[in-house]
């Protein structure tokens, strides 16, 4: 596949923000939690650039990577992250409301 001239690659943005804040978690997160740590994101970034990722390794289990451009503000983010426990945060409830059914089932059956 052929790169777009002024196109903004993967490659290219990690070597403008090689510095990297992570969080390993296991299950998703709360909505809340999710808002939570992008307006952390925004406000650690200001008006600077950042860009995250999310990733699996088997010997590690599921990451999210937050890039930033300067050491001091990865440090900062990595420094919300530990202080604030939002790794170990609880899971989201799980929907005990109402279904919707197609010809007499359920289209999403609850497990």
């Amino acid at each position: 596949m052929a790169r777009r001239k002024g196109e903004d690659t993967f490659d290219q943005k990690r070597r403008r923000m090689p510095f990297v804040a992570k969080i390993k978690r296991e299950d998703p997160f709360r909505a809340t939690d999710s808002r939570e740590i992008n307006a952390m994101v925004k406000r650690i970034a200001a008006a600077g650039e950042t860009f995250s990722l999310a990733g699996w390794r088997e010997e590690f289990g599921y990451l999210l990577y937050y890039y930033f451009p300067t050491w001091a503000k990865a440090r900062a983010m990595q420094h919300w992250i530990d202080r604030s426990g939002i790794a170990n945060r609880p899971l989201p409830r799980r929907y005990d409301g109402p279904q919707l059914t197609v010809a007499g089932g359920t289209l999403h059956p609850q497990m």
